[in-house]
């Protein structure tokens, strides 16, 4: 599967779970999955990390669960990133 495959549906998942914090069924904080969205498309223009790189990675391991299913995916389409070259 290729990178930007990857990156579309953790996007999706991004805005599935954006969508239902906004309606009060899902405790996250809506201001860092918006944050998340921003940086996740920002990813997908640069696909460069030496031309952009996201500061979400860090949020994620500093204050969610390490079994956080979409923290996992975002952590794992981050690594992903890192490998892109140019």
């Amino acid at each position: 599967m290729s990178f930007l495959t990857q990156m579309r549906r953790v996007q999706a998942r991004v805005n599935q779970e954006l969508a239902l914090t906004e309606a009060g069924a899902s405790s996250r904080d809506a201001q860092q999955l918006r944050l998340v969205q921003s940086e996740l498309s920002r990813m997908e223009l640069a696909l460069d990390p030496k031309a952009f790189l996201p500061v979400y990675p860090r949020m994620i391991a500093d204050g969610w669960d390490f079994s956080d299913p979409l923290g996992e995916e975002l952590m794992d389409i981050w690594e992903l990133y890192r490998q892109l070259r140019p």
